[in-house]
């Protein structure tokens, strides 16, 4: 227990100094690899400094997870389960059984951590444990779940704890008020997904649709909205159907009062998807409204769901939609008109799929991870003043696995995991208003990462970026965004000379005395040949053979090249192979003037080499 000791007294030393008031923007990150768990402390402050604390030589944790409050980490490894009191260095250690456990859940309040293994047949594989009074840990109770989705939830409570559901691998649904009494089975079969709504007094539940044999929808998928009342009794329930669904993710508004319900098929029975098929609705809480978003007036059939989000604080979310590029709207939920609305068109065509909000709903994370190229988009509003949301930066994160706000609400963390991603390991830390990477790590092999919760009790939990965020949008609106211009493919050879430069000098805005960018000579003969008349190749050289079939006799001078620019002025002289370079880069236009001997007059290009003649291996025909 040596390891997990440090672990915690550089935790407490750390929580110490979080909460004095000359270090307000420092934040502790846990860092997990195969071998190693490690602890980080960020300053995110003008000058951004990360400090590394020391690695753990613990091998084998397959889980980490922080509690609600930010004071107690749990780990998962061969022993069993480990809680740390980070706070006051205690260190509380149970064993579950002798497999080691897969999955940590804190509930909502840090009053209760549970943990599933691996089990065999319908063995109990998921413990219960109680914090009581003196920090210490009661086991409550074990129960069988089956394996689950990383990520899903073991046990649904309400924010409050006051209310708590099971789902039952058989499709029922267990509510009570306390995860040891009796529960109450409500009366739904096949249900899916469970969800409590914030206001702690609603309960969203989803059944799947019912198939035949042909796996033929012959029943549809239903959302249900039960009200519940303080001891779990049912006081009324609303109904929506759902043409189909066998699964989906359920998301409520911050005010409980609308819910978006994205139901999913393995199989898409239109053939148009290899993913599978996607439906989303919004239905209000009292089950009168309810929106199809993913049929639209253009499209026959329903359009795929790439990702959708709420908004923390406010009555909207952001919607991405469409086949790759998709469509990144944004959506606006009115409680008194009982209406939906799109309220702004964020990206026409962008190759994205990840929605991150900050923690205050000021800032919004629009990316493309996983087998996107990992292109980022930060928007800015929902402040005072700045109810739309506005374009920040643009920025590219590749190769990010996971991504997760710093309590700040203005950097945002991406980080390049395994096993997804076997090369290239590491965290990044992104200034969401510039668009900057401010810090990063390498690891050789990492596995996880994660932002400690940020007490409430600090200072610092308030949006520190609240009055910058204003300051950016006031001038003139928002401040312009440069986003990254798509470029035709250059070959590898032709990817360390600046495009930029050649495009100026092409404009004349760029010098002709540059020789060490302009006049270089390529290192190897890499450009592509084009083959002759006999069929035969040659290699692009200065010192090449005349061609004998078109122009005049002379063939391409190995020197001497010089053309116009726009602006009037020569530019040259320049040897062969640079032209040809340029050529193959598609530079040149047809009316350029140009020349291949400074005794020649300017002609354009396209009579210096008329059709079909083949610029720079042919022979020019040259003005008499």
């Amino acid at each position: 227990m040596d390891w997990l000791r440090g672990l915690c007294r550089s935790s407490a030393s750390h929580a110490a100094r979080l909460s004095e008031a000359d270090d307000p923007l420092s934040y502790g990150c846990l860092s997990r690899g195969p071998d190693f768990t490690q602890l980080l402390r960020a300053h995110l402050s003008a000058a951004p400094v990360l400090h590394e604390g020391p690695r753990s030589s613990f091998p084998g944790v397959k889980a980490a997870a922080w509690s609600p409050s930010g004071t107690l980490l749990a780990f998962a490894g061969p022993a069993g389960v480990t809680v740390a009191d980070v706070d006051v260095e205690e260190v509380a250690r149970y064993e579950l059984t002798n497999q080691a456990a897969q999955q940590l859940q804190w509930s909502p309040k840090s009053t209760y951590v549970l943990a599933q293994c691996v089990s065999k047949n319908d063995e109990p594989n998921v413990q219960v444990w109680r914090r009581v009074a003196g920090g210490s840990y009661r086991s409550e109770l074990s129960f069988h779940r089956p394996k689950n989705e990383r990520g899903q939830d073991l046990v649904q409570w309400s924010p409050d704890e006051r209310l708590c559901c099971r789902l039952l691998s058989d499709g029922t649904i267990h509510l009570s008020t306390e995860l040891t009494r009796p529960p109450v089975e409500l009366p739904v079969s096949h249900a899916q997904a469970c969800r409590f709504s914030p206001s702690g007094t609603r309960l969203a539940l989803f059944t799947s649709d019912t198939r035949d044999s042909m796996r033929h929808v012959v029943a549809p998928a239903q959302v249900l909205i039960l009200e519940l009342d303080a001891d779990a009794n049912v006081i009324s329930q609303a109904t929506s159907s759902v043409k189909f669904g066998q699964q989906a993710e359920l998301l409520w508004s911050p005010s409980s009062t609308a819910l978006l319900a994205h139901c999913q098929t393995e199989v898409d029975d239109s053939g148009k998807s290899y993913y599978g098929s996607s439906k989303l609705l919004l239905i209000s809480h009292t089950g009168k409204y309810s929106l199809d978003l993913s049929a639209t007036e253009k499209e026959a059939s329903d359009v795929p769901v790439q990702a959708v989000s709420w908004s923390p604080t406010r009555e909207e979310f952001i919607l991405v939609q469409g086949f790759q590029p998709a469509k990144v709207t944004c959506w606006a939920w009115d409680e008194s008109a009982q209406r939906c609305s799109l309220s702004a068109v964020l990206l026409e065509k962008a190759h994205r799929n990840t929605i991150c909000w900050n923690p205050f709903g000021s800032i919004v994370c629009v990316a493309g991870f996983g087998n996107l190229a990992g292109e980022m988009d930060f928007f800015g509003g929902g402040i005072e003043g700045h109810n739309k949301l506005k374009q920040l930066a643009t920025c590219e994160a590749a190769c990010t696995v996971s991504a997760e706000w710093a309590p700040d609400g203005r950097h945002l963390l991406t980080a390049v995991l395994a096993p997804r991603m076997r090369v290239d390991n590491g965290l990044h830390i992104w200034c969401a208003l510039t668009g900057t990477k401010v810090l990063e790590l390498s690891f050789d092999e990492l596995h996880e990462v994660q932002w400690r919760p940020h007490p409430e009790r600090l200072p610092t939990s308030r949006d520190s970026c609240a009055e910058e965020l204003e300051r950016i949008l006031n001038e003139s609106g928002a401040r312009a965004v440069a986003v990254p211009r798509r470029t035709a493919y250059r070959p590898p050879g032709a990817r360390n000379e600046s495009a930029g430069t050649v495009a100026q000098m092409m404009r004349g805005e760029a010098s002709q005395h540059r020789p060490e960018v302009l006049d270089q000579a390529p290192k190897t003969e890499r450009w592509p040949v084009r083959s002759t008349d006999s069929g035969s190749s040659a290699r692009l050289s200065a010192n090449h053979r005349p061609n004998q079939i078109h122009g005049d006799k002379l063939p391409c001078p190995a020197k001497g090249w010089q053309y116009k620019d726009p602006k009037g002025n020569i530019q040259g002289p320049f040897s062969l192979q640079q032209m040809q370079e340029w050529n193959a880069m598609a530079v040149f236009k047809p009316d350029l003037p140009m020349r291949c001997s400074p005794d020649d007059r300017f002609v354009a290009f396209r009579e210096l080499f008329p059709h079909p003649m083949i610029p720079f291996t042919s022979c020019p025909r040259r003005p008499t």
